[in-house]
């Protein structure tokens, strides 16, 4: 009974919090590289934005991380207007043991009428 108030009154006085376990920010993939971790099913999320194109992350399930990737073209560029110029795995850093690379997938897009990207 004493350890478990004097548990309580530690949780209170540090403040205890509601906060959901923290997600893994990378994972070591079968070759040994280590990639961003999932975030739910799919995510896109943006990197870069320029006038005339940008550059988006994937994580999670392809699919559905590309269909939020077009949603963030087409607002960016207009709906139907914008052109994937590269797509793939790209080095994003490597690990103090400079053994591994930190890999993630990225598409390239251009804003169709944009020139010089």
């Amino acid at each position: 009974m004493r350890r478990a108030a004097l548990a309580l009154l530690f949780i209170v006085a540090c403040g205890g919090s509601n906060k959901q376990a923290e997600q893994p920010t990378a994972i070591t993939n079968k070759t040994g590289s280590v990639e961003p971790a999932a975030q739910g099913p799919g995510e896109g999320r943006v990197i870069q934005r320029m006038q005339m194109g940008g550059v988006i992350e994937l994580s999670g399930d392809r699919s559905a991380a590309m269909k939020q990737a077009d949603e963030e073209m087409a607002a960016h560029c207009g709906p139907n207007n914008y052109t994937i110029v590269q797509e793939g795995e790209e080095a994003i850093a490597e690990e103090s043991t400079g053994r591994r690379t930190a890999t993630a997938w990225r598409v390239h897009y251009q804003c169709n009428g944009a020139q010089g990207y």
